[in-house]
């Protein structure tokens, strides 16, 4: 690196040393925090009714994560056709136009006025944070978050249908086996016991037996006469089989 180099380096860093000395707070940039959609318009404003007297310029700057605070616009004009100012010297306000804003826009941003007659006296202003929203982004971003939520809440859900639906069927089980006990118990308590039938069997009986029997039946003689004793006992003898069960 050579020694002019070196030198503006230095020269640069002094000059940013005295500059940053030598701000004063007094100047009001609006709003504090803007949030825009991508491609759509952002609008501020630096109040600068706090200075005694009527400046004649406004500076912009923009800061972000990788850059430090760098100049973006002046009042008198700049090459970014996106960047627009439009000043009101006797209200003492100025306005910043970022139209079309791009994601690389966001970070923070401050206006300045370099008062040369006060040995080049700086008069800044708070800074406020401009946000690009990505509208596609952000909304994939809540869909996916949304889908996530249903998806956990249907999860829940089965879980829950599963779980009441295993003690259903655990509490059907025990009230079926409680039920069959109950019969099975009800069943031997109202039986009959069986009596002995040993002792009162009947004896077997065989088929019918018939038996035979020879006797002489005596029949009385009405006859008036009377007749000899052979023929009365050849007359008054009968046999007849009677049989008996």
């Amino acid at each position: 690196m050579s020694m002019e180099r070196l030198c503006l380096i230095f020269c640069s860093i002094c000059v940013s040393a005295v500059l940053v000395s030598n701000e004063v707070i007094k100047l009001s940039h609006t709003p504090v925090q803007l949030r825009v959609r991508l491609g759509e318009m952002a609008v501020f404003t630096c109040n600068l009714t706090a200075l005694n007297f009527t400046p004649k310029d406004i500076n912009w700057y923009r800061e972000t994560n990788s850059t430090p605070f760098i100049k973006i616009a002046d009042s008198k004009g700049t090459e970014n056709k996106r960047l627009n100012i439009t000043a009101d010297w006797g209200q003492k306000k100025a306005v910043l136009y970022i139209k079309n804003v791009t994601l690389n826009d966001s970070g923070q941003y401050k206006c300045q006025h370099l008062y040369v007659d006060q040995n080049g006296e700086i008069f800044s202003s708070n800074t406020s944070v401009l946000i690009v929203e990505n509208l596609h982004y952000l909304t994939t971003t809540v869909t996916d978050q949304t889908k996530q939520q249903v998806s956990a809440q249907h999860q829940l859900i089965n879980k829950k249908a599963v779980i009441v639906t295993s003690v259903l069927l655990v509490l059907l089980l025990l009230l079926l086996s409680g039920i069959v006990t109950f019969l099975v118990w009800y069943k031997q308590r109202n039986k009959t016991p069986q009596p002995q039938l040993r002792h009162l069997e009947k004896p077997s009986q065989n088929s019918d037996v018939y038996t035979v029997d020879y006797g002489v039946l005596d029949f009385g003689n009405n006859q008036p006469y009377r007749k000899s004793a052979e023929i009365s006992i050849q007359e008054q003898v009968e046999y007849a089989t009677i049989m008996f069960p």
